[in-house]
């Protein structure tokens, strides 16, 4: 399993990577209810160098264990609701709730 995973695009990164984060605060791997989730940091490229923005780092609702197709529709996601705005903040609060079911499509049933 992957720590980390990044999409870049121009001079903007979103890195989604372990923080070690659960339901309470720091995941506790002895407690089988709780689940280690990514954490993403929105970051803009100044002098060479990738700065994590403003207000841009919240953990997901996202598991890490959570397969590869996920993991980059989430990074792309982000970055798409990101890209081009300087003050991320409440954007990023938002996108704090990601969760696998964001990308389930919805099952369609007749009366």
């Amino acid at each position: 399993m992957i720590d980390q995973t990044f999409l870049v695009q121009g001079d903007r990164r979103v890195d989604l990577w372990q923080a070690g984060e659960g339901w309470n605060g720091d995941f506790n791997p002895d407690d089988p209810n709780d689940v280690e989730f990514w954490r993403f940091d929105v970051q803009e490229r100044i002098d060479g160098q990738w700065e994590t923005m403003d207000d841009a780092s919240y953990c997901t609702q996202l598991p890490v264990d959570s397969d590869f197709t996920t993991t980059q529709k989430a990074l792309r996601w982000i970055m798409d609701e990101t890209y081009s705005v300087n003050n991320v903040k409440k954007i990023c609060e938002e996108l704090s709730w990601i969760s696998p079911e964001w990308f389930t499509e919805p099952r369609l049933s007749r009366f």
